[in-house]
């Protein structure tokens, strides 16, 4: 079950960008914020890219899965 978002929620990757690590933030309004964790500028990107971002996944792992049952046929019919 997912909850609507109504206040901003952060936070802090695991991994670091030039040695630094992120915080990343969901803001009302369907935006998200990125900013190096101890500095005060921050990037603001709509999450409309997402979608395309989500469509292009399906589309990547759709294609894996395709060549992995082809890899497996052309495997069972040279053995």
């Amino acid at each position: 079950m997912t909850t609507e978002l109504k206040k901003k929620v952060s936070r802090v990757t695991l991994g670091t960008h030039r040695g630094r690590k992120l915080v990343v933030s969901f803001v009302p309004g369907d935006c998200v914020e990125i900013r190096e964790k101890g500095r005060r500028t921050v990037e603001t990107v709509s999450i409309a890219w997402l979608y395309d971002l989500y469509d292009q996944a399906i589309i990547s792992r759709v294609a894996r899965e395709k060549f992995l049952k082809k890899q497996a046929r052309k495997n069972k019919l040279t053995r």
